[in-house]
């Protein structure tokens, strides 16, 4: 239960960001907001950077015991080049982290080959791969 009412408080919250970050030729956005549960209030706040072919995001989340959650995530993509890469890091209350690296390149028109890695809270690292077509 802990678990999906912070996974729900922090998908809101990143929501919102987003909603809020506008356009592409938006620059900078900061959003911040709080939310009450029956575990008390959870505070968050984020600061969007986009360019064009471009997304950094960094966000802290507090919770109503004053651990803290911040997250740093940053997008790049080429749809001339038929590239995209996404890397995110999470540095949890408890002082553990996770860590997220995926890349994705075109090899042909609809056909991506694709690689994400995956580095738990317990150290333990996942990676896929594989080739991803796109039917007509």
């Amino acid at each position: 239960m802990k678990f999906s009412v912070q996974a729900a408080a922090f998908a809101a919250v990143i929501i919102a960001g987003l909603s809020f970050a506008g356009a592409a030729e938006a620059r900078a956005r900061h959003v911040s907001g709080s939310w009450t549960t029956h575990r008390g209030t959870y505070t968050g706040s984020a600061d969007v950077v986009r360019t064009r072919g471009f997304r950094s995001r960094d966000a802290i989340f507090t919770g109503p015991n004053g651990g803290q959650r911040t997250v740093s995530d940053q997008r790049t993509w080429s749809r001339r080049d038929g590239t995209y890469s996404h890397d995110r890091d999470v540095n949890f209350a408890d002082g553990t982290s996770r860590t997220v690296d995926a890349d994705a390149n075109r090899v042909a028109p609809g056909t991506w080959d694709y690689s994400r890695t995956v580095t738990g809270r317990n150290g333990e690292t996942r990676t896929w791969d594989g080739t991803i077509t796109k039917g007509p």
